[in-house]
């Protein structure tokens, strides 16, 4: 770089043959040797670790909420009731009255890994069907329905979801039995939206008893209103349908399409063991309190979906390996533009696996060609 001619009474720089390199050592570098050298240099899972954590939706409503009468939020039965409070100052708010339940948690992991067994010995073969669902975003019927060999037409029965469900027909797709479901709807940590419905059907729909409460003057009243009056799918509504026993005894197969479905609510500012630490995370309050197994989804706002997903679980692959199988389609990419361009060619890395991914879809297994014994 040298001195150039003054401009304005200023000293200039001339840059000419100025020659600039940007050395990135770290680039790739979480790849092995093998996975560098791949078309689009990608690291793919070399284990599956199955995530079966109750934790941060395992909750009950807290002990330490008390009205001026001295009533808590629970009744005589354990069931929420009107609480009031001094002045409207005092009204904690609806969200936060709930902490953490250990007993709560163990049960839940009995419940799921019940329903597990149930599912792998075929008390559930009635319920061999696709289902979809969204708003905003489509409906991946068609797609899921590529997911088994035998599903070769419209499942009916109201499993065609539609791409814009209001929150009470997502409620009532949600009571009819189906082994794998896929859900299309703008999300965040702690649930997904769909579309506004008359919150008194939707009480009626999930059970008649709402577990959450919402505010009204001094007083926190069981609704579902402040919860569900924008069309929003979380916590809240979950447990009211499990507490309510409106779901039936089913074992499903999510795949999540929503952004930050599976991300911990405050994972970027707070410890694991911090109260608030995932608290009422979304993807965790559909695999425990609705009726799940596993659950695929994404920790990140991007808009891609794991390509050939479906086409794995119909060859007979296991819910994790269909879905480790996305990096590898990645890493084989002839061009960025295939994989998202320069900054979406590693989108494979946000997508997870909750619950147990060695499940396969009813009937899809693999066999010996050998001996055509059980399902390896």
């Amino acid at each position: 770089v040298q001195p150039g001619p003054e401009k304005n009474g200023k000293r200039t720089t001339d840059i000419t043959g100025l020659d600039i390199r940007i050395l990135d050592d770290c680039a790739n570098g979480e790849c092995s040797a093998v996975d560098a050298r791949r078309p689009n240099p990608l690291a793919c899972p070399d284990i599956v670790v199955s995530r079966i954590d109750a934790r941060h939706v395992a909750l009950r409503p807290k002990t330490s909420v008390v009205g001026v009468d001295g009533q808590g939020l629970l009744d005589a039965d354990g069931r929420p009731q009107t609480v009031t409070f001094a002045d409207e100052k005092a009204v904690p708010r609806w969200l936060s009255v709930w902490e953490r339940d250990a007993g709560l948690e163990r049960r839940l992991l009995r419940e799921y890994f019940d329903r597990n067994h149930a599912f792998r010995t075929g008390a559930f073969a009635d319920q061999d069907l696709p289902a979809a669902i969204g708003y905003g975003l489509g409906d991946g019927f068609d797609r899921v329905r590529g997911a088994s060999p035998h599903w070769t037409s419209d499942a009916g029965g109201g499993r065609r979801g539609g791409a814009k469900a209001s929150l009470l027909e997502y409620v009532e797709w949600l009571k009819r039995p189906a082994c794998l479901r896929e859900i299309q709807a703008h999300s965040d940590p702690w649930g997904s939206t769909f579309g506004r419905c008359d919150l008194k059907k939707l009480l009626e729909a999930a059970g008649g008893q709402p577990w959450t409460w919402s505010k009204e003057g001094c007083s926190l009243v069981p609704s579902l209103r402040d919860a569900c009056k924008g069309g929003k799918a979380d916590f809240a509504l979950y447990r009211t349908l499990w507490e309510n026993r409106v779901l039936p005894d089913m074992g499903v197969l999510y795949m999540h399409m929503g952004c930050q479905a599976i991300s911990p609510g405050g994972a970027g500012r707070l410890p694991y063991d911090h109260p608030d630490y995932g608290y009422w995370q979304g993807a965790e309050s559909l695999l425990f309190y609705a009726q799940g197994l596993a659950l695929i989804g994404r920790a990140k706002v991007f808009y891609d979906w794991p390509r050939g997903f479906y086409a794995s679980l119909r060859a007979g692959e296991t819910f994790g390996r269909a879905w480790t199988q996305y990096f590898e389609r990645e890493s084989e990419a002839k061009n960025l533009a295939e994989v998202g361009g320069d900054i979406g060619r590693k989108r494979a890395y946000f997508w997870s696996v909750l619950g147990d991914w060695t499940l396969r879809l009813p009937g899809t297994g693999k066999r010996k060609a050998s001996s055509g014994t059980a399902a390896e």
